[in-house]
This record gives C-alpha cells, structure tokens and sequence, in this order.
C-alpha cells in the first residue's frame, strides 16, 4: 500500500482510503499519477516518508475521527484524482 523513497522524501500510497486517513494526518498529498492498473497513486512529500508507513502500520478500520476534518481530507484526495483526470484529458485533446 505504501512504497517509500527516503532520499527524496516521497511516500507513495496506492489505496484511496489510506490516502484519505494520511491526508488527514497531516501530511501534504504534493499529486496523484495514474498507474499502470489504471488506477490511482497518491504521492505525498514530507521530511521522513518512514512517518507514512509508520501510520500505515498503526491504521486499522477501527479510528475515530471528526467528520468534518475527514470530509476536508477526502475532498483533497478526490481533487488531485480530478486535477490528473482534466490533466489527461487536455493531453488527449492535444494529440
């Protein structure tokens, strides 16, 4: 679910719903990018991306969270899918 590149300080997560709970942590969703599925990858840019997979191994489907925050985090992950979509889309028109 998450590959990390520490030299850089990129984490890759490739599940929406984990995507969402980091975005909510805290951490800055920089883009998504299509994979080669067709589906989507979150990349996020912090100082130590291990902090990612650390919450990744603390997340279970039992959390409490305030809906409002959750809602904030969920419109900026499906706002990056929207942001690469109009992205593809333009590059498709141009060819």
């Amino acid at each position: 679910m998450v590959t990390v590149d520490t030299k850089n300080g990129i984490a890759r997560v490739t599940d929406v719903t984990f995507a969402i709970v980091a975005t909510y942590a805290g951490f800055f969703l920089h883009r998504c990018e299509r994979a080669m599925d067709g589906g989507y990858i979150y990349v996020f840019v912090t100082e130590d991306p291990r902090e990612i997979v650390k919450l990744e191994q603390e997340f279970t489907n039992d959390f409490t969270v305030s809906a409002t925050e959750f809602l904030k985090a969920t419109k900026i992950v499906w706002g990056a899918q929207a942001k690469l979509r109009r992205l593809e889309y333009g590059a498709r028109e141009q060819d």
